[in-house]
């Protein structure tokens, strides 16, 4: 995970607009003890001077480099190097008292037009190589990314190509201004090229829209076989953008992040020969006869390899408004019937690699687009850039949304979407259970229309708090912590009935373990345990944990739980309660990073014909919400689909069937989806899926609310709550039982010695949990 940016600039005062260039005299005794120093100052009228180093195609305004040195010849038998001070706007000019007398006009004609690359070639040194480009108040800020890296300069600053992938991270202001200008704002690729051969595939850019949008554009290359002149190339344009940026979050500063993930990763020489720089190596050769060669050059060009490779350039495009994912505009999903659902991630993107094609390769700018490249990129970024970084590395988004909160939004004014209506979570009061107590009835009508029960409404509400411990390059170390809160409430309405039909709702808890202490009796009750082979070190006491203790885990700890009492119905059977336990429970561990991206082995491969299917594993409440690890809020996410905006993963698998392998998408490799609840929508019905180690394990069921009935206007004894938390259930000998609170706050389930008599009333319903079937999903 990317953790050290190349760079990280602070652009604060500078400069959209130009009105001077000031210039000032570099002390080369240090390489010739025969230079003449005289410290000479010189602020210029930009245009006036940059126009004198025109040449023929190019405007040397549009290529200005700020390590660029001048030399100055223009005081007979002397020569004077310049170097680039500074940029201003609304000022006038300035000449420096030495050369009073001189026009300004008179001045600029005494430099040359040869400019030389930075101050240290002045050595005179065969292979000396220049630093990164200087950070003036000039925008856009222009690096060359192919010299300034390693300790001689002689590396690359930024590489042309990474691993993974790459990150952009900003922070702006808009400076007050309430509406949007149209404003490049990153550029990477070839400057000032016009020939579409030289910068196609050779350029890309965001910028904002005039509506607020996050736009990015890139001219590329294409090309078809033609019966008559062969292979044709051809360009086009390609672009694609983002909703707009709400309002709010855009009034003071905000964060933009921008991530690129490649579905193939490579390293070493992979880098390169995978669809990179080398499918475009053309050597060309001079012979004086047919086998005798005498020249030989090696240059890079567009070619049909370079179209064949394009797959190993893909990836995935997402974009990140004050941490969180801006939903994609016009996109069409490649599942069936999922169009319908927000989409946040731009697929099958393809990277843009750059190329010593044109006149000024390997640009990296910032704060603003260049000329050339069919226009597509050519205006300046106005707003005040305050953050500006670059990782050769990918951030997922639980990263970009820590790395926000942590580090990003307490060092700047920023202000929420929607932030007047601050996100609050209520916490019901737990209710006491009440003791039931029918009171008796001399003549106990039975009549079939008596149908009633405890309608058990449970209010789950969570706290979630996503934080981790990270080490930016600014901060010595941060230690957050994970904390979940649920808190459920049982609140029992009691209607009006002699009949108490159960409604049996399990305890909804963080705890993975509910056992039940049954009396010891001649008949004891049988209470299984529903519990997977596949459990993951539970533990059993008669006591539920309430707060587990997880060593360097983020812990959860749940609040007050009221288990719901299990009050048997007058049924003729009521000795079999089965436990509510869910077939799967994982143990306790929060993961903040949801998706485990292992590196692919080159010597396994994903299997062919396999279906795509989105798995989703977070959504955005707010607060974002993470519920891979839990049934429990898997199944109350499961409510909130369709309403909010949800997060996931593509995996790939041939069915969705019990212990079928589900890869995930790294290139063609057989890495394996992460354990967990994963949430399965395509259209239709959602569901839930429990991945074990790569492979389906169950389709998970959420349980089951009892509904409420309606009951008949029969005469019923009346209910009167006691004191105790929680009852002991213990039926009578007689068809009318009488329900005795116990002390322990444990339910016990203590069944009569006697079986229930054959006379009960068979009209008196016994409501039993029924089993929802398992969702199969179409498809």
């Amino acid at each position: 995970m990317a953790t050290t940016p190349v760079y990280e600039k602070n652009f604060t005062n500078s400069l959209c607009y130009i009105d001077t260039i000031q210039l000032n005299e570099y002390d080369n005794s240090i390489n010739n003890t025969g230079y003449t120093y005289s410290g000479i100052t010189l602020i210029l009228d930009y245009t006036g001077f940059t126009s004198h180093f025109n040449t023929t195609g190019h405007t040397y305004s549009n290529v200005i480099l700020n390590n660029d040195v001048y030399t100055y010849t223009g005081i007979t038998g002397e020569t004077h190097y310049f170097t680039i001070s500074d940029f201003y706007s609304g000022s006038t000019s300035t000449i420096d008292p030495l050369l009073t007398g001189f026009s300004e006009s008179e001045i600029v004609s005494g430099f040359t037009t040869s400019i030389i690359h930075c101050a240290d070639i002045l050595d005179g040194l065969t292979g000396t190589c220049c630093p990164t480009q200087a950070v003036l108040s000039n925008l856009p800020w222009v690096a060359i990314t192919n010299e300034g890296g390693g300790t001689d300069n002689c590396s690359d600053y930024i590489a042309r190509r990474n691993e993974k992938g790459w990150t952009l991270d900003y922070v702006f202001n808009k400076n007050g201004l309430t509406g949007w200008t149209d404003s490049v704002f990153f550029f990477t690729g070839v400057r000032d090229e016009y020939d579409p051969i030289n910068y196609a595939d050779n350029n890309l850019s965001f910028k904002f829209t005039e509506d607020g949008r996050i736009k990015w554009s890139v001219y590329r290359y294409s090309g078809y076989c033609d019966t008559v002149s062969g292979y044709t190339p051809v360009y086009y344009i390609s672009t694609g953008q983002t909703i707009p940026l709400c309002t709010g979050g855009t009034s003071d500063d905000f964060n933009i992040t921008i991530v690129f993930e490649r579905y193939y990763y490579y390293v070493d020489c992979e880098i390169p020969n995978e669809g990179g720089w080398n499918d475009l190596i053309n050597t060309g050769y001079t012979s004086t006869t047919s086998s005798t060669i005498v020249t030989g050059t090696t240059t890079e060009e567009l070619n049909h390899k370079w179209l064949d490779e394009r797959s190993k350039r893909l990836g995935k495009l997402k974009i990140f408004h004050n941490g969180r994912p801006v939903e994609i505009d016009d996109v069409h999903s490649s599942i069936a019937n999922f169009r319908n659902v927000p989409v946040y991630v731009f697929k099958d993107w393809e990277e843009v690699v750059l190329s010593d094609r044109g006149f000024q390769p390997f640009v990296h700018a910032v704060g603003g687009g260049v000329t050339g490249s069919g226009d597509l990129h050519n205006s300046v970024c106005c707003y005040t850039i305050k953050y500006a970084a670059y990782f050769e590395d990918i951030m997922n988004f639980p990263y970009v949304f820590d790395r926000y909160s942590t580090l990003i939004k307490p060092s700047y004014t920023i202000v929420e979407c929607g932030e007047s209506c601050t996100d609050e979570v209520v916490m019901s009061t737990p209710s006491q259970t009440p003791t039931l107590t029918p009171t008796t009835s001399k003549t106990p009508s039975i009549t079939p229309s008596i149908t009633t029960s405890i309608s058990v409404s449970p209010t789950i509400t969570s706290t979630v708090t996503l934080s981790r411990t990270i080490t930016p390059s600014r901060t010595p170390s941060r230690t957050p912590s994970i904390s979940i809160t649920p808190t459920i409430t049982s609140s029992p309405t009691m209607s009006k009935t002699p009949s108490v039909t159960p409604s049996v709702t399990p305890s909804i808890s963080i705890s993975p373990t509910i056992a039940l202490s049954p009396s010891v009796t001649k008949t004891p009750s049988i209470t299984p345990s529903i519990t997977p082979s596949k459990t993951i070190t539970p533990s059993i006491s008669k006591t539920p944990s309430r707060t587990p203790n997880i060593s360097k885990t983020p812990s959860r700890t749940p609040s007050r739980t009221i288990t719901p009492s299990i009050t048997p119905s007058i049924s003729k059977t009521p000795s079999r309660t089965p436990s509510k336990t869910p077939s799967k429970t994982p143990a306790i561990t929060l993961s903040i990073t949801p998706s485990i991206t292992p590196t692919p082995s080159t010597s396994c491969a994903r299997p062919l014909g396999l279906t795509e299917y989105k798995f989703l594993s977070l959504y955005d409440g707010p607060p974002i919400t993470e519920f891979i690890s839990s049934l429990n809020m898997a199944c109350n996410a499961l409510l909130l689909v369709g309403s909010i905006p949800f997060y996931g993963q593509t995996g790939y698998t041939s069915s969705l069937s019990i212990d079928e392998p589900v890869y995930y998408p790294d290139g063609t490799s057989c890495s394996l989806m992460g354990t967990g609840y994963y949430i399965i929508y395509t259209g239709g019905t959602p569901f839930i899926v429990y991945i074990n180690d790569g492979y389906i394990g169950i389709h998970s069921i959420c349980p089951s609310i009892t509904p409420s009935i309606t009951p008949s206007k029969t005469p019923t004894p009346t209910l009167t709550p006691s004191k105790t938390p929680t009852p002991t259930l213990t039926p009578s000998e007689t068809p009318t039982p009488t329900l005795t609170p116990s002390e322990t706050p444990t339910p016990t389930l203590t069944p009569s010695e006697t079986p229930t008599p054959s006379e009960t009333p068979s009209e008196t319903p016994s409501i039993t949990p029924s089993e929802t079937p398992t969702p199969t999903p179409s498809g």
